[in-house]
């Protein structure tokens, strides 16, 4: 679904079959950084705002309408894809930064305004991952995707990711991982 119609997930979430409609967990992962990667000036605020469009209020509306169902219930499991970036900031990153950041205070937040009532929140913060995320941030150019990777002795794979977010929901109900930081080991 596109989570920048603030429509769609609302919709989305009544279309599907009866047997779909209880989801217990939720990973918010939309999110991208086209036009990133260069001084703010330089960009446009066009670029910027759909990133914070993207990345922040995606979250917000996927989540505000699947949340009341876990309410509902007294069970579910919210996970937050947020980024280092929502913890330090960096040059020629000014909105993706903010939306990280945004993340990590809405992840915060939520978590607090639902404990104990059954629907838990992590946010998982990964450093830099190799996914088709560069390849859109650079609009397809292969080189700049491959110089960017090559500064890092190593990155996570997406599966690394994967593994701390159902690490995450397979605890029991009682226990909560509010956030996880994952970084590469060299």
């Amino acid at each position: 679904m596109d989570v920048t119609d603030q429509h769609a997930p609302a919709a989305a979430s009544g279309t599907l079959p009866a047997s779909w409609q209880q989801i217990d967990v939720l990973v918010n992962n939309a999110g991208h950084d086209i036009g990133g990667r260069k001084r703010f000036d330089l960009g446009t605020v066009d670029e910027w705002v759909n990133t914070i469009q993207t990345n922040v209020l995606g979250a917000i509306r996927v989540t505000h309408a699947l949340l009341p169902g876990m309410v509902d219930r007294g069970r579910g499991h919210i996970v937050n894809i947020g980024s280092i970036f929502g913890l330090e900031a960096h040059a020629g990153s000014a909105a993706y930064c903010t939306s990280k950041f945004a993340i990590n205070g809405f992840s915060k937040a939520i978590l607090d305004d639902f404990r104990g009532k059954g629907v838990r929140v992590t946010q998982i913060l990964p450093g830099v991952t190799r996914t088709e995320f560069s390849e859109t941030r650079w609009q397809g150019d292969q080189a700049a995707v491959d110089a960017f990777y090559r500064q890092f002795d190593q990155v996570l794979e997406p599966e690394d990711v994967a593994r701390m977010v159902r690490f995450a929901v397979e605890q029991p109900a009682h226990v909560t991982i509010s956030d996880l930081v994952v970084i590469p080991a060299a």
